[in-house]
């Protein structure tokens, strides 16, 4: 597998083009050599490199393990409506 250029370590790197949450997993594994990097992680690097930091804020990453977890931000949008015999109640939103 191709390492990352420099141009995807230089963004990497700037945590003013990346999302706060996600600098923790790149100072991780930014410097490990590629050769023992697993290949999935120099993969998600590229990935991240090659995305906005606003295409970047739905992507977390496990500390523990580095899986990615995907927020969709619909699932958890509640919307409150008031029932004359229940009085507030939650209901979810889906656009």
């Amino acid at each position: 597998m191709i390492d990352l250029t420099l141009t995807q370590r230089k963004k990497l790197q700037d945590p003013r083009l990346n999302k706060d949450h996600l600098i923790p997993f790149f100072q991780k594994w930014i410097d490990v050599p590629a050769e023992q990097r697993p290949p999935h992680i120099t993969d998600m690097l590229k990935r991240f490199a090659e995305l906005t930091a606003k295409d970047q804020a739905k992507f977390y990453v496990n500390p523990l393990t580095d899986e990615i977890i995907v927020l969709d931000y619909r699932d958890s949008y509640k919307t409150y409506i008031k029932s004359p015999v229940d009085g507030w109640k939650a209901s979810k939103y889906y656009s």
